[in-house]
């Protein structure tokens, strides 16, 4: 009877679970329900360019030229870069991250903006704007990658950086070429 008892109570601990199992996230957007107008997708473009931070680029470019030196009590901030050390992810230079993730938030619209149909040409115009406008800063995020991270930007031959086009939480690409 005991284990009769057992069986029929781990049963019921499971089956009630299910809903705290397969809960949504409340603190984010899941990007199939957040774009589901023009709208929406205007919104997005505008989250976008809030997103959009320059001031790795302007600091980078501060201390990695002769623009800046060491001053007497410094402790040790931006030494790395100063030696000409850059790092991808790990300090408040994340170039290569902040535009990825610039990348992957224009790669969820432009995905979303697909699926919405649209009433007439003006709104169809308007959503063509917006994809226009994505299209655009996603080509900026991997040019400014590309600047900052291909080993010469010249040689059409050499390494250049990954193109992100699609949303994935698991894709690889691979490093393409300069050209």
């Amino acid at each position: 009877m005991k284990k009769y008892l057992v069986i029929f109570v781990t049963a019921l601990l499971i089956s009630s679970c299910a809903e705290q199992i397969n809960r949504t996230p409340v603190d984010a957007l899941i990007s199939t329900t957040a774009f589901q107008t023009v709208d929406d997708i205007e919104a997005g473009v505008v989250g976008v360019y809030t997103s959009l931070n320059f001031t790795n680029q302007v600091r980078h470019n501060a201390i990695f030229t002769d623009n800046v030196k060491i001053g007497t009590d410094n402790g040790g901030q931006a030494l790395s870069l100063l030696n000409l050390q850059l790092d991808s992810q790990t300090n408040s230079f994340g170039i290569w991250s902040a535009q990825y993730n610039t990348a992957n938030d224009v790669n969820r619209i432009i995905e979303e903006a697909e699926l919405i149909e649209v009433e007439g040409s003006e709104e169809q115009e308007r959503l063509d704007n917006l994809l226009a406008q994505c299209y655009l800063i996603r080509a900026y995020a991997h040019l400014e990658v590309l600047l900052y991270y291909s080993e010469n930007i010249e040689d059409p031959s050499s390494a250049g950086v990954p193109y992100q086009s699609e949303v994935s939480v698991d894709a690889e690409p691979a490093r393409l070429t300069t050209k």
